[in-house]
């Protein structure tokens, strides 16, 4: 690459799964009920660096920005840390940056503007809502495990 390298990383200490790091595309970041939370997180964070800058201007991180996710489970095979669209690694956000912001906006766009909270349906997953810090917001029970 030739160019200094900022590493994005995300420690995850849920189970790994390729489907977690890997999309087709990266509109299917944008997708509800899809794997990929942990990708549009990171790469949140990556957009976030990406806006901070210095006092004169120039970038705070730079310009390359690699994001990565890294799960602290044991016994990973296989594991690549990266992030891919279409089978090819994120070396550097910036070539889906402006896209990828772009898509977020009409994302929150769309989430502000509607009323109808049937639009934006709870998560499936039970379990993650007992440890919710908007569990107060969907009137959910809290199931014992």
């Amino acid at each position: 690459m030739g160019e200094d390298v900022v590493r994005i990383v995300d420690y995850k200490t849920g189970k790994y799964e390729k489907n977690k790091t890997h999309a087709d595309r990266l509109d299917n970041l944008f997708v509800q009920e899809t794997p990929h939370g942990y990708m549009l997180q990171t790469l949140i964070y990556c957009l976030a660096c990406l806006e901070q800058k210095e006092s004169d201007g120039s970038l705070l991180f730079g310009e390359n920005l690699m994001p990565i996710l890294i799960f602290i489970g044991k016994n990973l095979k296989d594991f690549d840390p990266h992030l891919f669209i279409h089978d090819e690694a994120i070396w550097s956000f910036n070539k889906y940056g402006e896209d990828f912001r772009n898509q977020l906006v009409e994302l929150l766009k769309e989430i502000f503007k509607s009323t109808n909270v049937a639009d934006f349906p709870m998560c499936k997953e039970n379990k993650c809502s007992a440890y919710c810090p908007f569990l107060s917001l969907c009137n959910r029970k809290v199931q014992q495990f």
